[in-house]
């Protein structure tokens, strides 16, 4: 049911704060050790631009003002515990982007602890069969043939 993925994992900088040009880096040869833009797999994190763009695009002017309550109320990749994402520093070998609790967004070192939340995408032949997508109600899925 899970998709082989292309995972972009260009770096991000802290100059660059729209959630579209942080896109675009992700998809670049920004990363400060990269020779590489993206990671062919099935299972890797959210990138800093999907987290940015789950705001139904009403808040993407900023990310790194993301904290603000409106936000995060809305956005449907709000967890409520610091996470790594996906997207690297363009400046630093040893931090990346996190969403923090709060739901703001910033640059943390490697070497801080923090949680993971694993992403995927789904084969198209998949779809829902139940359930609301909560926590409380996950969907149930079934897959065509």
């Amino acid at each position: 049911m899970v998709e082989n993925a292309s995972w972009r994992t260009g770096g991000a900088s802290s100059t660059v704060t729209e959630v579209s040009k942080i896109y675009e880096s992700e998809g670049s040869n920004l990363g400060a050790s990269s020779s590489s833009t993206k990671a062919i797999g099935y299972v890797g994190l959210m990138s800093a631009s999907d987290y940015g763009y789950a705001s139904s695009g009403r808040y993407n002017k900023n990310l790194y003002q993301y904290f603000n309550s409106n936000c995060i109320s809305i956005n449907w990749l709000y967890y409520g515990e610091t996470e790594w994402t996906i997207t690297p520093s363009s400046n630093s070998l040893w931090s990346a982007i996190t969403v923090a609790k709060d739901g703001g967004v910033g640059f943390q070192d490697l070497t801080i602890e923090s949680a993971i939340r694993p992403a995927l995408y789904l084969k198209s032949s998949v779809y829902i069969t139940g359930g609301t997508g909560t926590r409380t109600n996950p969907y149930t899925i079934a897959i065509d043939g």
